[in-house]
């Protein structure tokens, strides 16, 4: 199993990938400058604040039908964020993401145009929060997802960055930049938190992979230009199944009960990326 952790923390430096991860925007102090929004909900097992407006176009819709004073939209949100954190950190025992100041992780709703679905939001030292769409409508799909299925996938994809922070928060830029890994194995563990989600089986993604299996991790092939054949590292989620039902026999029956990935990140986290060059303190 060495031979495959190696395997993956060496492609991560030889065939890099652009950044589709973000960095929390700063005021001129250089301080986190989170987004303001009128209200919030605390998650079922209390370990997500939901930040979300009651009015206006950030708005999710306000229907309430268990008249519990919150959002149905947001009592979902808070439903998978605890159940995404319960698999990772608690059935699969990653790490939890590192807390900021009150220890409660923040989810903050906002309007993304169609295929545009969340952020995850770096604020150094490991520390980040969410960004996520107020109703994931215009959203076509081969697999029939609904706009509630779609958030679901978002929250657990982006919630897994969080976690990837705390292990390695540098995943380097440009030329040097890891994405890619990060990209990868968050559609793999997205799969395994939303089973019936198939997000990582869209055509726009998985025919980068298929179409080419004897393509370069970077799916920068010649014939290609960036914005069609550089997939972000979407499209690996495949060969994260791979790992965690093939390689790692434990896993094969319930990619949960493998833990090949979190070794991988482990080792990962005691890596330090100096351009393209990989060493270990």
């Amino acid at each position: 199993m060495k031979k495959y952790i190696f395997f993956i923390l060496l492609i991560s430096f030889i065939y890099p990938r652009r950044n589709c991860l973000l960095d929390a925007e700063t005021d001129v102090l250089r301080r986190s400058t989170r987004p303001e929004r009128q209200t919030h909900a605390v998650s079922d097992l209390g370990y997500f604040y939901i930040w979300y407006d009651t009015t206006g176009s950030k708005a999710p819709d306000l229907i309430d039908i268990n008249e519990n004073g919150v959002p149905d939209y947001i009592d979902e949100v808070g439903i998978i964020a605890d159940s995404a954190r319960k698999v990772i950190v608690e059935v699969m025992r990653n790490q939890h993401a590192p807390f900021d100041a009150d220890s409660i992780y923040d989810i903050y709703i906002k309007v993304y145009p169609p295929k545009s679905f969340g952020h995850c939001l770096n604020e150094g030292n490991g520390i980040s929060y969410l960004e996520i769409d107020n109703d994931y409508s215009g959203n076509n799909s081969n697999y029939g997802q609904t706009p509630l299925k779609i958030m679901q996938l978002t929250v657990a994809h982006e919630y897994f960055h969080a976690i990837q922070y705390g292990y390695q928060e540098n995943h380097g830029s440009g030329s040097g930049s890891d994405a890619y890994f990060y990209e990868m194995s968050s559609m793999w563990i997205e799969d395994l938190i939303v089973p019936d989600g198939n997000d990582y089986l869209e055509d726009s993604w998985i025919d980068l992979l298929l179409d080419n299996p004897e393509g370069d991790f970077d799916n920068r092939w010649p014939q290609c230009s960036p914005t069609v054949c550089d997939g972000e590292g979407y499209e690996l989620a495949l060969f994260g199944h791979y790992l965690s039902s093939y390689v790692d026999p434990s896993g094969s029956l319930d990619g949960k009960q493998s833990n090949i990935m979190k070794k991988i990140w482990e080792e990962y986290g005691r890596s330090y990326i100096n351009g393209n060059h990989y060493d270990k303190p």
